[in-house]
């Protein structure tokens, strides 16, 4: 599957939201960092992940005793993974030992409140399998508490050897070294003697765990997927996320954000306007004024998509999505810009890896100001040309464009609202209040909303607007309102 880059997932902001998970345990952290989109052929797996995800988040608040019992249980276990794997072939060590009763103590502190959570929830296949009989191998005193040493229970022989070195440090105590070379010749013998018999209680203790290797391994994944489960489900909540709906073909938001840029906005005071658009096979255009919010509603657009086919509900009040078998963006590309390609160039190869995709199965595509790097007239002829050639393909394109005539040619036709509307007077007062350059005026005044239009409504003339607001040199906008 061809997937973003590693620099475009941050700058839609999939990596911000991907470091909002908190996973309690390092299992549901190595499945956090093998996520992926699923393909279309996992749409049964992911109808039931999101099943999941739906069942925890309705019983979220009245939950909350038992999914924190759960979570304390899930914080204390170490990634015993690769000791379960060795003990199939070798014998542990101490350490080893004693990290795998820790975890199977936490283990059975995790089991009762977790079958209350599964019940409430209505969950299947997150039970974890009985592992008492492991743990007594480990814990022959039955004191439950997480600390492991090799105790004599486990051998008479090793009892007999103990209680002989305790009498030779007894005699060397009582002598005070008078018997020095002999005692200390007689007490190395019999530790030495201790550790052969210890390493043989150890290799004993792995043999006696080895048919519990397999039910160990599976609940090591039953924790990742519980772990990661009960993320998703937090940040669901917190940010009043929706199950989205699965469709054949259709993209279809209703007031979708990004939290990265949203977050950015609030910190700054500002609000974030959602993103409402219905994107169809074939290309979707979206134009407006520079400085419009263009590329942060097609970055909003691609974010939650690709969150929904890693099993996230969307940042959103309604969705849905189909599954597509591949997710590509052309964006400023700047490490083939320092390989030495042109910013146009770079763009090129990268929509030659996309159409590619496009021809191998059915392909999100978005395209950010595509051709910005070449002259206007050749650019718009190029994104017109790439327009009418993804109307006749397997694909779902969005392409943002300032150039004319584009949309047209698309599906559909979106625009930011920008300054429409707006009273001039009152802006240029509101500027001239504020210092004459401040440009917090506009931007305080530009309306981000996406609306649907006709396809020959023209690109917004808006940078003329903005440059009577910012009092450019009158003969230079007598000059432009001449080439109008």
């Amino acid at each position: 599957m061809l997937e973003l880059s590693f620099a475009q997932k941050q700058a839609v902001g999939l990596q911000y939201v991907l470091d909002l998970l908190a996973p309690c345990t390092p299992f549901g952290a190595a499945l956090i960092k093998k996520l992926h989109p699923c393909a279309p052929r996992e749409r049964a797996k992911l109808e039931l992940e999101l099943d999941d995800l739906a069942r925890v988040t309705e019983v979220w608040q009245e939950q909350q005793k038992s999914i924190a019992a759960v979570q304390h249980a899930m914080m204390h276990m170490k990634d015993v993974t690769r000791s379960v794997k060795k003990c199939a072939s070798h014998s542990l060590g101490e350490v080893e030992l004693f990290e795998l009763k820790n975890f199977l103590i936490h283990l059975a502190r995790l089991t009762p409140p977790l079958s209350e959570l599964a019940e409430a929830a209505q969950l299947t296949g997150y039970s974890v399998d009985d592992c008492e009989e492991a743990l007594d191998l480990l814990d022959p005193e039955g004191a439950r508490v997480a600390t492991f040493h090799i105790s004599e229970l486990y051998s008479d022989r090793l009892r007999e050897i103990r209680r002989e070195k305790k009498l030779v440090d007894e005699e060397m105590r009582r002598t005070g070294g008078v018997q020095g070379d002999a005692l200390a010749i007689r007490r190395a013998n019999v530790i030495a003697e201790e550790e052969r018999e210890e390493t043989a209680v150890r290799n004993r203790l792995s043999a006696e765990l080895r048919p519990f290797l397999d039910t160990l391994l599976h609940n090591i994944e039953v924790i990742a997927r519980l772990d990661l489960l009960l993320q998703k489900a937090a940040l669901a909540v917190r940010h009043g996320a929706v199950r989205p709906r699965l469709t054949d073909g259709e993209v279809a938001f209703r007031n979708v954000v990004n939290p990265q840029v949203q977050a950015l906005l609030v910190s700054q005071g500002k609000h974030f306007t959602p993103v409402s658009i219905r994107l169809e096979r074939g290309a979707t255009v979206l134009t407006g004024a520079n400085m419009g919010g263009k590329s942060v509603a097609l970055k909003t657009v691609t974010l939650n998509i690709v969150l929904v086919q890693m099993g996230f509900f969307a940042f959103a009040e309604e969705a849905a999505v189909p599954l597509f078998d591949s997710i590509g963006m052309v964006s400023e590309d700047l490490q083939s810009v320092e390989q030495g390609l042109s910013t146009f160039g770079a763009e090129v190869v990268r929509l030659k890896e996309l159409l590619r995709a496009v021809r191998q199965g059915f392909a999100f595509l978005a395209l950010d100001e595509f051709a910005r790097g070449t002259n206007p007239e050749e650019g718009a002829i190029i994104v017109r040309a790439v327009v009418e050639y993804l109307n006749t393909q397997n694909c779902v394109a969005f392409l943002t464009t300032h150039y004319d005539d584009v949309a047209e040619l698309a599906r559909a036709h979106y625009q930011v609202a920008g300054l429409k509307g707006l009273d001039p007077e009152r802006l240029r007062a509101e500027m001239a209040a504020a210092g004459g350059d401040d440009f917090a005026p506009i931007a305080r005044h530009m309306d981000y909303s996406l609306h649907p239009v006709g396809p020959d409504e023209g690109c917004p003339r808006e940078a003329l607007n903005i440059c009577r607001l910012l009092a450019l040199d009158e003969e230079i906008i007598e000059l432009i309102e001449k080439s109008y």
